[in-house]
């Protein structure tokens, strides 16, 4: 079963050789960068370690999207680049698949990769939540067949969680696992926002989810996009 990993990039000149080093060791069928208009070395440095290096701006969505189009594996994995799947991810990801036919898609457990209690508290947390429906997010790395991906119209850019919006799509057309396997995701956007606060704005946005807020508004889509963002994040419509 053919793999393509989509990875989106914005500014990830600190993550992006060690991100693709590492999924080139995992043997999938093919490594796709889609950048939003880095304005540091990203690009240049993913070209030689990925199968393609696309650009495209306009948000998060529109990114993952373009990867998909592109990919021409049969099962697309989207992987942020301070992730690291488990050695044994794709191999796990593919026995699902092969002998659970009714499987369609799914992610890996929520792992953070700090030692501190705090940190460990909100893994924990993010898998117990999982449980309840609400996630998993990107940083699980979410996997789906692409046949489903296509049939449900992928990422939809106007959902106020485009993650969570997939996830309860693909749920519709077929059933979703968390694997036994752990994405490991940096804690340095939590150290770079604050943790308290970066705790608060998650617990904020999951409520809101909760109460039934299922589009984006402009107060939302800045939390969101602050949240993701690293320094120079352009601001400008999608391309094409």
């Amino acid at each position: 079963m053919n793999i393509s990993i989509i990875v989106p990039t914005l500014n990830e000149e600190e993550t992006i050789e060690e991100c693709l080093t590492h999924l080139q060791s995992l043997n999938p069928f093919e490594i796709i960068v889609v950048d939003a208009q880095s304005r540091d070395a990203t690009q240049e440095l993913a070209h030689p370690l990925a199968d393609q290096v696309l650009e495209q701006t306009g948000g998060l969505a529109y990114q993952l999207n373009l990867g998909a189009k592109q990919a021409q594996g049969e099962v697309l994995l989207f992987n942020y680049s301070d992730t690291r799947l488990n050695a044994e991810s794709l191999r796990g990801l593919t026995q699902a698949l092969l002998t659970e036919p009714d499987l369609v898609g799914g992610a890996f457990e929520l792992e953070l990769d700090s030692p501190s209690r705090g940190f460990k508290v909100v893994s924990v947390g993010g898998n117990f939540r999982n449980r309840f429906g609400i996630g998993p997010f990107g940083d699980q790395s979410i996997f789906v067949k692409k046949e489903i991906f296509d049939s449900i119209g992928g990422y939809d850019p106007d959902a106020f969680l485009e993650d969570q919006d997939l996830v309860q799509r693909i749920k519709k057309a077929g059933r979703f696992t968390i694997l036994p396997l752990p994405a490991r995701t940096s804690v340095r956007r939590w150290q770079e926002k604050g943790f308290y606060k970066t705790l608060f704005v998650h617990w904020y946005m999951t409520a809101l989810y909760i109460l039934g807020k299922r589009k984006k508004g402009k107060k939302t889509q800045k939390i969101t996009e602050h949240l993701r963002s690293r320094r120079n994040r352009p601001d400008s419509k999608p391309k094409g």
